[in-house]
This record gives C-alpha cells, sequence and structure tokens, in this order.
C-alpha cells in the first residue's frame, strides 16, 4: 500500500527535496512511500482535487500533507549540503513527534 509526501512550497526545487526525505522517512519505518513529485505535476499542485484525483490514480492509500499536527523554527545560513540538512531535518522533527506522542512508536 503506497503512502505519498506531498508539502506545498512555492520554491518546487526545495519542495521536491523535502517530500524526498519525507518519502525516505516512511520508506524508512517500513512503508511503500513516494514523493508527490513523482505522481503529480508542478503546475496541479495548487489544485487539492486535481493532487487528490493524481493520488487515487496512483493507487495511493495515505499521504503525509495537509494538516499541521506539529510546527518547529530553525535557523540555518547557507548550509553547504542541503540534501544532508534536510535529512537532519526530517529525522528531528520525526524524533520530536515521537516524543511528544504525536506518532505511535513501532
Amino acid at each position: 500500500m503506497m503512502r505519498t509526501a506531498v508539502v506545498m512550497l512555492p520554491d518546487e526545487a526545495t519542495r521536491r527535496g523535502v517530500e524526498d526525505e519525507l518519502a525516505y522517512a516512511l520508506r524508512a519505518r517500513g512503508l511503500q512511500g513516494i514523493p508527490a513529485h513523482r505522481l503529480v505535476p508542478p503546475e496541479e499542485m495548487k489544485d487539492k482535487e486535481r493532487v487528490r484525483a493524481r493520488l487515487e490514480q496512483a493507487g495511493v492509500v495515505g499521504a503525509v500533507a495537509d494538516k499541521l499536527l506539529w510546527a518547529a523554527l530553525s535557523e540555518t545560513k547557507n548550509p553547504k549540503r542541503v540534501d544532508a540538512f534536510m535529512k537532519d531535518l526530517v529525522s528531528a522533527a520525526a524524533k520530536e513527534v515521537k516524543k511528544q506522542g504525536l506518532v505511535r512508536k513501532r
């Protein structure tokens, strides 16, 4: 059962990077995760119904998106490797939401 990571950001490159990291985090937890940018063209991302239709058409059964359960503020200045920074950020966020009891521990 496929799950997807959907991120709504104005910058396409950043959106793709964050979706890639979230999908990786899903796969690391034993789920079939895929970033939404592989399923939904950028020009359709602003239309919630089109996104939903694309995901359903692809057989997606769940999405990490839309609802804000937890928020944090992070500041970084010109990281040398954005991919490594995003990986660390996603990992730290996952640990924190588990610690706060917002997701079930496996």
